[in-house]
């Protein structure tokens, strides 16, 4: 890898990092304003991160089409956890378990799907970023395999967060990076296939934290 390309990639991964680290570990764990109580600060720190990163580093060129397509998708996943939380609704000992393993989103409630999806939308912009930078230097198979590997290891850091739990997110962020980056490198509107297998995952994840864990 280029240097260049190698500095850019530990500026985007640092910068993911600081993030994911003062939100969860001086939001949530000072103030107590996680994607329940906090859910309208945590959206708008990551999303106007992932804008203010896009904007120095004049990376994507974000038109009013591409957020229309984001809001789409992003009620469309909505409607299904809010649909899933009405149909079959879970017991208070269990929203309980739910709350204090402190992974929040299979409650499915507005609010914290709200910030899941801020969350959402934050990583698959920097994605982006990082997969269209390795586009312009490497081939479209060595993007999406140098992708993958930064993907597995910026999930790492959740092991300090959530422990053994973090499992959860590591294992599929393995193939789930090179899934992002293969349809983003690969196919027309990728990202809105990225987005839509990134909101998909953690409603299959949600409804196994919820019935099944």
């Amino acid at each position: 890898m280029k240097q260049e390309t190698l500095k850019f990639t530990v500026i985007l991964g640092a910068f993911w990092v600081f993030i994911m680290g003062f939100l969860n570990l001086i939001l949530k764990e000072n103030y107590g304003l996680d994607y329940d109580s906090g859910w309208a600060i945590n959206s708008l720190i990551f999303l106007s991160s992932a804008l203010v990163f896009n904007y120095t580093t004049n990376s994507l060129k974000i038109s009013k089409e591409h957020i229309a397509s984001y809001l789409k998708i992003i009620a469309i996943f909505l409607a299904i956890a809010l649909c899933i939380d009405y149909i079959f609704p879970i017991s208070i000992i269990k929203k309980l378990e739910i709350t204090n393993s402190k992974i929040l989103f299979p409650l499915f409630s507005w609010n914290i799907f709200v910030a899941k999806s801020s969350d959402i939308i934050f990583q698959q912009i920097l994605i982006n970023i990082l997969v269209e930078y390795y586009i312009k230097t490497f081939n479209r198979r060595d993007s999406v395999k140098y992708f993958g590997i930064f993907f597995a290891i910026i999930h790492l850091p959740l092991f300090y967060i959530f422990g053994l739990k973090a499992l959860y997110f590591i294992i599929p962020s393995i193939l789930g990076g090179t899934l992002f980056a293969y349809l983003i490198a690969y196919f027309y509107r990728g990202y809105l296939l990225s987005l839509g297998c990134h909101f998909f995952f953690y409603i299959v994840l949600g409804i196994v934290l919820r019935y099944y864990n």
